[in-house]
C-alpha cells in the first residue's frame, strides 16, 4: 500500500502550491489539507519554496518520521577549486 504525506494549510492566507514538473498544483485555504504519495512528498521536499512554506509555518506536514520533514539543507559553496588537466 502506498504511503501518503498529508500537507495541510495553517495560515490565515489562502496558499498556492504549484510544482509543474510533478505535474502538481492545490490551491489550499485556510485550515484545507491535501494528501500526496510520500515519493511526491519526496521530489517537493527539494523545491526551496516549498521548504520555505514548511519553515514559515504555512503548513504542516504530517504522516512521516519527524527527520523527513522538509528542512532546508545548506549548499556548500567551493571558493577555491583548482581543475588538473
Amino acid at each position: 500500500m502506498d504511503s501518503k504525506v498529508t500537507i495541510k494549510n495553517i495560515s490565515s492566507a489562502t496558499i498556492i502550491i504549484s510544482m509543474p514538473d510533478l505535474h502538481f498544483r492545490r490551491e489550499l485555504m485556510p485550515g484545507r489539507s491535501v494528501s500526496v504519495p510520500k515519493e511526491t512528498y519526496d521530489e517537493m521536499s527539494f523545491d526551496s519554496g516549498f521548504i520555505s512554506m514548511v519553515e514559515d509555518h504555512y503548513v504542516k506536514v504530517s504522516g512521516l518520521e519527524e527527520e523527513e520533514v522538509a528542512v532546508a539543507t545548506e549548499n556548500p559553496v567551493y571558493e577555491n577549486v583548482e581543475i588538473n588537466r
